[in-house]
């Protein structure tokens, strides 16, 4: 059994689909790009797995109703209804898609470079104006490594939160901020943390319309960063983060 929340394994920016594709039959509801964005897969885990099959072949793939019946073994109204209701699930995300343009990126890596001079100074009310009013941070260790094993919520429990573990034994060694799930990411490294506590770990925000965080993806299990490449060998110094 799972221990702690699950989130997605990050992908690097090799990895990625193209970030547009060919339709076959109409136009696509999501473009590739926007498939893998971690906003749209955090927003997937409230489907079923039959759901998300079937709104990914649709409405991703571009599959028809008769070429998912197919493909799922399903019948073709089935097919129907299970979209009509993954399409509905996921009508929240469609109120504040985060498709991952030039624009998107440059604004999260900015809000990004503000959150960690936040954690890297104690500044709790500057990491706090950051955030949506219903941020909610989500940490994966699997039960590897200490971590919070339920979401927290709300802006100044977030806020704290994040202050306090980014000061917990030495500061990384080696970090850089990079492309993962198609828009910026912070990834940090340690070689003398304390045996309970992550040597790798990637933090991804989720931003909202305001451009404000509205999710906070810290990712610390030893297999969902295993294709996740090493840090710069250059020692950037007792950065916090």
């Amino acid at each position: 059994m799972y221990s702690g929340p699950w989130l997605p394994e990050p992908i690097e920016a090799a990895d990625l689909p193209e970030p547009a594709h060919e339709p076959r039959h109409t136009e696509a509801r999501y473009e590739l790009l926007e498939s893998v964005s971690y906003a749209f897969l955090l927003a997937l885990e409230a489907l079923t797995p039959t759901q998300r099959a079937v709104l990914i072949l649709c409405d991703v793939i571009e599959y028809s109703a008769r070429e998912t019946a197919q493909a799922l073994s399903l019948s073709e109204a089935n097919v129907r209804v299970v979209l009509h209701r993954a399409r509905k699930a996921l009508a929240g995300y469609d109120a504040q898609r985060c498709i991952p343009t030039a624009e998107l990126s440059v604004r999260t890596a900015q809000v990004l470079q503000q959150f960690l001079e936040g954690l890297a100074t104690g500044d709790v009310p500057g990491v706090e104006a950051l955030l949506a009013a219903d941020v909610v941070a989500l940490n994966d260790a699997n039960g590897t490594y200490s971590a919070a094993r339920v979401p927290v919520r709300g802006r100044n429990k977030v806020a704290r939160f994040q202050v306090k573990i980014a000061h917990l034994g030495p500061g990384a060694r080696r970090y850089d901020v990079r492309l993962l799930n198609g828009l910026p990411a912070f990834v940090a490294e340690w070689d003398d943390r304390p045996r309970h506590l992550a040597p790798r770990i990637a933090l991804i925000p989720v931003l909202d319309a305001e451009g404000r965080i509205r999710a906070l993806a810290g990712v610390l299990a030893p297999e969902k960063l295993a294709r996740v490449s090493p840090c710069d060998s250059h020692d950037h110094g007792a950065s916090r983060g």
